[in-house]
């Protein structure tokens, strides 16, 4: 394909890249009404996206921008998932879930933890009921990704963000942070905490990014002690495990 640089010399330059948004977006030029049902909604919202994903990547084609198309297929993707409220019949998928995040644990060592047990059946239950586990669903509706919290100390307490490893690194798992952070400051909380690995980049430097510090555990509560307490007991270093905060 003959990019700008392989033309004409004399030819003006190529349009700006708001230019090629806008070239983009002119493809756009059909929508869907919201159907009643799931399967026509979601087929609604697969073919939005698909519109959204092609006139980004039209747009940045006019534009001459061919490094940016990489990011008009990766924002599709990230459309192309849903989160939401968890329903019951979410509940038997999660385990396996949280079983293929864990997978990433044996890259560093720590196999056991990928082999340990996945969040108890009562605990994600619970949330359910109460309105606190939300999944992350693909273009289908079908779970890839959850996160579980709960009340704990007077602060908003995430237990558990699992995201299927074929669909890590797509911003899912910040997405389903934000929407707890979201909640909780609708609902009154002064702040959202969690425990996690200080030095794995999937647990303390990915949580820093979104806007959570270390504090010590004493200064969350009694029951954050305990938690990391429980932590070293079941078998983790508790010289690399640390409470994170985020306040709201």
């Amino acid at each position: 394909m003959v990019g700008w640089s392989d033309r004409d010399p004399e030819m003006q330059k190529p349009p700006s890249l708001p230019t090629g948004v806008f070239v983009g977006t002119v493809c756009l030029v059909y929508r869907t009404r919201k159907c009643p049902t799931p399967v026509k909604e979601r087929r609604r919202r697969r073919l939005t996206t698909i519109r959204i994903t092609l006139g980004m990547t039209i747009g940045c084609l006019f534009a001459g921008r061919m490094s940016t198309i990489y990011f008009a297929v990766l924002f599709g993707a990230i459309l192309m998932t849903w989160v939401r409220l968890a329903q019951p019949d979410d509940l038997h998928a999660l385990p396996a879930i949280e079983r293929s995040a864990a997978a990433l644990f044996r890259d560093v060592g720590l196999a056991w933890v990928a082999d340990g047990e996945t969040t108890d059946a009562s605990v994600l239950a619970t949330a359910c009921r109460d309105q606190t586990l939300w999944v992350a669903g693909n273009d289908e509706d079908k779970p890839v990704g959850f996160l579980a919290a709960h009340a704990l100390d007077g602060r908003f307490h995430i237990a558990e963000v699992s995201v299927a490893r074929p669909h890590q690194k797509l911003g899912i798992g910040a997405a389903l942070v934000a929407i707890a952070v979201e909640h909780a400051s609708r609902k009154g909380f002064c702040a959202v905490t969690l425990t996690t690995y200080q030095d794995l980049s999937w647990n303390g430097p990915f949580y820093g990014k979104q806007g959570f510090v270390e504090i010590d555990a004493a200064t969350a509560g009694d029951a954050h002690v305990r938690k990391l307490r429980t932590e070293a007991d079941a078998g983790h270093d508790a010289s690399r495990r640390c409470v994170m905060m985020k306040t709201l």
